[in-house]
């Protein structure tokens, strides 16, 4: 939004170099077991469980580091570039 613009513009504004993460992270709804294994490792809390006991993954949040990609023992959740 705006403020992340003002905010990248003041930063490269102080010479430093703004590289923004093009990552996304997907969940395969069908492979997802549910366990909850990816929920503790996200250092943004971008994983929740719902009231329907399900760990969504909101994308707002997110900031694509992979974390939770690695955690993942059936392999559900995908990093894309």
């Amino acid at each position: 939004g705006p403020e992340e613009k003002e905010s990248i513009k003041f930063i490269e504004e102080q010479g430093i170099e703004v590289n923004p993460i093009i990552r996304v992270v997907k969940k395969d709804k069908d492979k997802c077991i549910d366990c909850g294994a990816c929920i503790s490792l996200c250092p943004v809390k971008a994983i929740k469980v719902e009231e329907d006991w399900t760990v969504e993954i909101d994308d707002q949040i997110c900031i694509g580091c992979g974390f939770c990609a690695k955690s993942c023992p059936t392999k559900s959740i995908i990093l894309f570039e």
